[in-house]
């Protein structure tokens, strides 16, 4: 099933932890689409969450996490879990480096088994790697990836996927990078961008400068598909640029820098309500009293969505209520546009608001300088 974008609003697709096939199996009308991680459908699992996805007849993407790879020391490092483990690690030499891809056969092999993970996908990605810079060895391999995979699955829809640590995207060298990108791919191919870190705790120009790069892909002819960047991914919809957005409904709504990264080990993290409205994540207790208060609902389903009142053995409500919202909340902001809500959050009482809205400011600026 081909991934359907479209220029009226961006589509959001949702990523999904280890565990959701039921959550899978009850989203169709709650969100575009779901994120798998391929790591996650390795065995034992065996394709658990793609067969759930299948089934529910639902548009779903593979991420292939192939810039993990250079991290691991050898085929029997556990240290990130099952990476080791997937069809695409099986087929490199690990620990992988750049030198690796300058074997055609060995690259070909790369290749052919990131396609065979992805069968069934509306997009196929080529394998991408972290860079620091135009000159990183890295970067060239991004690009070969994507040129000998579009030869070797010529009836696919190949798509891209950037992915950079804020210090790089800080560096400015993104727009740089979109020019490249652009060489080698079609007209509206879809492209990933993951940027670490990217979240409401950054600065309003460091979000600038984040709207400021997927201007750029875009602007090439690129449709941008926004990969983990929190609350931010609401100001990317308004700015008009994002053809999508990837996000987690309790993870994964950020992206690390690395695999070794200090975050709360995962179920420690708790599941908390999403209050589209302010775009904002709110404590359960804090939730279920506004609510109570007549202060918090859900925007799209009212009272029929039982998420505000969910018991802890009722998670999926809570999720189910977290994708339908965010993808109301993309909705809203790409019909608002920059201006419209922009001015709206500058009168808001939350500082999150208003820190977007400077930063949508900013990124116009520099559109109009440029």
């Amino acid at each position: 099933m081909p991934l359907t974008l479209s220029d009226s609003s961006p589509i959001s697709l949702t990523r999904v932890e280890t565990n959701e096939a039921p959550f899978i199996a009850r989203c169709a009308d709650h969100t575009d689409g779901v994120v798998i991680n391929l790591r996650f459908d390795t065995p034992p699992k065996h394709e658990t969450l793609k067969r759930a996805a299948l089934r529910a007849r639902l548009q779903f993407l593979i991420d292939l996490e192939s810039w993990r790879l250079p991290y691991l020391k050898g085929p029997e490092d556990k240290s990130f879990g099952s990476d080791a483990q997937t069809v695409l690690a099986k087929a490199a030499s690990l620990p992988l480096d750049p030198t690796f891809f300058s074997d055609p056969g060995l690259a070909d092999g790369f290749l052919r088994a990131a396609i065979t993970a992805q069968v069934g996908a509306s997009l196929s990605f080529a394998p991408d790697f972290q860079f620091r810079s135009l000159e990183d060895p890295w970067f060239g391999v991004n690009l070969q990836c994507i040129k000998r995979m579009r030869t070797l699955a010529p009836r696919m829809p190949i798509a891209a996927w950037v992915h950079v640590t804020l210090e790089t995207m800080l560096s400015g060298v993104l727009p740089f990078v979109a020019e490249r990108y652009a060489r080698e791919l079609p007209i509206g191919t879809s492209l990933a961008l993951t940027v670490s870190d990217m979240n409401l705790e950054r600065s309003p120009e460091e979000i600038a400068t984040y709207l400021s790069a997927g201007e750029a892909f875009a602007a090439h002819g690129l449709r941008v598909l926004c990969d983990r960047s929190g609350e931010v991914a609401i100001a990317a919809a308004c700015a008009g640029f994002a053809s999508g957005v990837m996000i987690g409904n309790r993870i994964y709504r950020s992206a690390p820098p690395s695999p070794k990264y200090d975050s709360p080990y995962n179920p420690a993290i708790r599941l908390a309500y999403f209050d589209g409205a302010r775009a904002r994540r709110v404590r359960r207790e804090t939730a279920r009293r506004r609510g109570e208060n007549g202060k918090l609902g859900c925007r799209v389903s009212g009272d029929a969505c039982k998420a505000i009142e969910a018991q802890d053995d009722e998670n999926i409500e809570l999720r189910l209520h977290a994708a339908h919202e965010m993808r109301e909340s993309l909705r809203r902001a790409h019909a608002l546009g920059a201006r419209k809500l922009g001015s709206q959050w500058r009168e808001a009482d939350q500082k999150h608001l208003r820190g977007l809205a400077q930063a949508l400011e900013l990124a116009e600026a520099r559109s109009q300088e440029a």
